[in-house]
């Protein structure tokens, strides 16, 4: 997890330990969008598609919920390249849609991507996270996770 902030062009500024493992990956060109309008996601163009792909069988009551988060990450996403000092660029209406200008920002790696959200959304979860802790690991254990 680490601390970043848009730079007035709305680049963002990937950390050496993340530019690695992009680099490990042989994988310079990302994908960046909000699924949940909330966050910001940064995927490989490849895990991207994937998971795109992976939205796109959806049957039943999830394909509504696809549809939706496909459109929006059309509607905010962009295809970007890293730049020679390790900057990615959030395109204006993803800035715009999420108020990212002039905040705060934590950036973790989960899954398959970057996570990115404003401190104060951060300070929120892991606020409940710290509150919840306890349990979730005592459920976890049960189910042989931890």
């Amino acid at each position: 997890m680490y601390p970043g902030k848009l730079d007035d062009k709305g680049r963002l500024k990937i950390p050496a330990s993340f530019l690695k493992y992009f680099a490990e990956l042989k994988e310079t060109k990302l994908f960046v969008t909000s699924l949940n309008r909330t966050t910001v996601q940064i995927y490989t163009n490849s895990a991207w598609r994937a998971k795109k792909a992976a939205l796109m069988s959806a049957k039943g009551k999830a394909k509504a919920a696809a549809d939706g988060i496909i459109l929006s990450a059309a509607f905010l996403g962009t295809d970007v390249e890293i730049d020679v000092s390790g900057r990615v660029t959030f395109n204006s209406v993803l800035r715009q849609e999420l108020k990212l200008d002039g905040q705060s920002l934590q950036v973790l790696a989960t899954r398959d991507r970057l996570e990115v959200m404003p401190a104060a959304l951060f300070d929120e979860r892991n606020r409940k996270a710290a509150a919840t802790a306890e349990a979730d690991m005592a459920e976890l254990e049960a189910e042989g996770l931890l």
